[in-house]
């Protein structure tokens, strides 16, 4: 579940190490009104798409908190794609899909290491959940090593292709999380059969 909430923290923090590859790809003027104005679309799209996910999570979990967390997978793949479309409108498709992915993790994660942990290391996971989402801004904001430096001619800058290791980084947590989602959390939790009226399940899950 912690890999989960360090994607979600890698996706968020990730785009503030491209600004200067999107102003020279996107042909945006160094400071000028228009950068200003895309740049702040950017950054608030991701968040309003948080919001949008957190508040239609209510209604996905009712169906299974593993079917959630795929479909957050499925959130987070598909904003990789777009942001492999060098455009301002897939750049912003990209935001947008992963803001609802983002807000949707939140919320699930928590709901399913609160009704998974056992109650004796519930004092222990969440912090950790919380300790796996600053590593994950941390990371990403070491990920701009691999770009070039910031005085860098602007045309190293523009051919350089590194900006894709940062974007690629994102598809190996999620193999991760999905690795682990398969092999080591592979039923729902009892609380979540049991508010089902499965009951049979329910004692499946705990054994």
């Amino acid at each position: 579940m912690c890999l989960f909430t360090f994607t979600s923290a890698y996706l968020q923090s990730e785009l503030n190490q491209l600004k200067s590859l999107f102003s020279l790809k996107l042909g945006w003027g160094t400071g000028s009104k228009k950068e200003i104005w895309l740049w702040t679309a950017f950054m608030t799209i991701e968040p309003i798409g948080s919001v949008i996910g957190a508040s239609l999570a209510g209604n996905v979990l009712v169906y299974g908190r593993r079917k959630a967390l795929y479909l957050v997978i499925c959130c987070f793949l598909l904003s990789y794609i777009f942001s492999q479309l060098m455009g301002f409108w897939w750049q912003m498709a990209s935001r947008v899909v992963v803001g609802l992915g983002i807000g949707l993790n939140a919320v699930t994660v928590n709901r399913y290491v609160e009704e998974y942990v056992p109650l004796v290391m519930f004092g222990t996971a969440m912090p950790f959940n919380t300790f796996m989402g600053k590593f994950g801004s941390f990371l990403a904001i070491m990920s701009a090593v691999v770009l070039p430096p910031a005085k860098s001619d602007p045309d190293v800058v523009q051919e350089s292709s590194a900006w894709r290791i940062i974007c690629l980084l994102v598809v190996v947590w999620l193999l991760v999380a999905l690795l682990g989602l398969c092999c080591c959390v592979k039923h729902e939790s009892p609380k979540f059969h049991v508010h089902k009226g499965d009951l049979v399940a329910a004692v499946k899950a705990v054994h």
